[in-house]
């Protein structure tokens, strides 16, 4: 089970403290962490630094036609690599086609999810 830390309506946390409180308190009973997004928002480069993630999750906008975009591919393949260096498993979201999730394959991305792979079904 794993738990993603959103930005919250585009702002930062106030309480750092608390929300380290929480995820020690969900870590200790097995439960992974995902950050959403670093880089943006809420998940800055410093969040990441100070939550230490057990995932990074690559939203939909830097994932989406990356494989005709070599300005987003580099910046994406830059991310893919230092969340390696930090021993972090990465996902990418919103593939949605054949292109993106060659290119996520070929980058070493661990998960990927997006209408690529399945739609949302009902329960």
């Amino acid at each position: 089970m794993a738990i993603t830390i959103r930005k919250p309506c585009g702002g930062r946390a106030d309480d750092v403290p608390h929300v380290l409180r929480v995820l020690d308190f969900y870590r200790e009973r097995g439960v992974a962490i995902a950050l959403d997004d670093p880089g943006s928002g809420f998940s800055s480069l410093d969040m990441l630094g100070m939550l230490r993630p057990d995932y990074v999750k690559l939203d939909i906008a830097p994932i989406a036609g990356i494989h005709l975009d070599p300005f987003k591919a580099t910046l994406a393949r830059r991310s893919i690599e230092h969340a390696k260096e930090l021993q972090l498993a990465v996902i990418a979201e919103g593939v949605e086609r054949p292109e993106e999730f060659a290119w996520a394959a070929a980058q070493g991305v661990d998960y990927v999810q997006g209408f690529f792979l399945a739609r949302p079904t009902a329960a």
